[in-house]
């Protein structure tokens, strides 16, 4: 009796090489003219261009100019959040799809692919995201994928979560050191608002208005350095002082 022969199965090694490679191997959409581009959203360039009219309408030229300003600062800080999510995906060895800068279409001439991910600046400058194989709606996709961001570590996947705040964390640190060390805080100076009469001030001439300019040793005195200075002074201590 003849022995009837089992049609070949794939191993779940080479179903899983075939999974992969169906994954890495996804074509890069196809690069498009500005008037092509014009065309397939045009209902999205007529929406831009009614906010635009409508704030210099509200607003005017400096109306445009400020919210222009403010979707640029968003937008910053929401592109410095999910590139800590891109880092730590690509640090964690998770294949990540998209990286964009912005939402919507992305622009003429903005977006190529690198290796595995497309790379594409959006035309509405308020954020950005990252797609990674096995997140979101797509979670079944590469099932078997070990790259999949469904098939990571706990661990891995909350230091993927985690790492856009973390990244925002940096962002304030890095920008109230800068302000701080280039602009600072407004210090005024040590000028005398009033003077009662009768008072030691008053004895020694200082009048209302008066500028002090050295304070014991500190020339060009603050009026924090003078309130200081006075707080830690001893009863019947005399703080010599010169002013104008």
């Amino acid at each position: 009796m003849d022995q009837q022969e089992k049609p070949d199965s794939a191993s779940p090694v080479e179903a899983q090489n075939k999974t992969q490679r169906a994954i890495a191997d996804a074509p890069a959409p196809p690069d498009m003219t500005p008037m092509a581009w014009l065309k397939a959203n045009a209902v999205f360039v007529f929406m831009l261009i009614f906010a635009v009219y409508y704030l210099y309408s509200n607003f005017g030229f400096e109306g445009v100019i400020k919210a222009g300003l403010v979707a640029l600062g968003l937008g910053f800080v929401i592109f410095i959040h999910e590139l800590g999510h891109f880092v730590a995906a690509k640090l964690c060895d998770v294949h990540v799809k998209t990286f964009s800068i912005g939402f919507g279409p992305a622009l003429p001439g903005c977006s190529f692919k690198r290796g595995e991910t497309q790379y594409m600046i959006g035309a509405l400058p308020l954020g950005g995201y990252v797609s990674m194989v096995g997140e979101g709606s797509e979670a079944d996709e590469g099932e078997e994928y070990p790259r999949s961001y469904k098939n990571k570590t706990v661990g891995q996947r909350m230091m993927i979560i985690s790492a856009g705040v973390i990244m925002n964390v940096i962002l304030g640190g890095i920008c109230f050191i800068i302000v701080y060390r280039f602009h600072g805080v407004p210090r005024p100076p040590a000028v005398v608002w009033r003077v009662d009469s009768g008072s030691p001030a008053w004895q020694a001439g200082v009048k209302t208005g008066a500028a002090i300019t050295q304070l014991g040793d500190v020339k060009n005195p603050t009026f924090d350095d003078l309130r200081l200075a006075v707080a830690l002074s001893g009863h019947n201590t005399k703080i010599p002082f010169v002013f104008q």
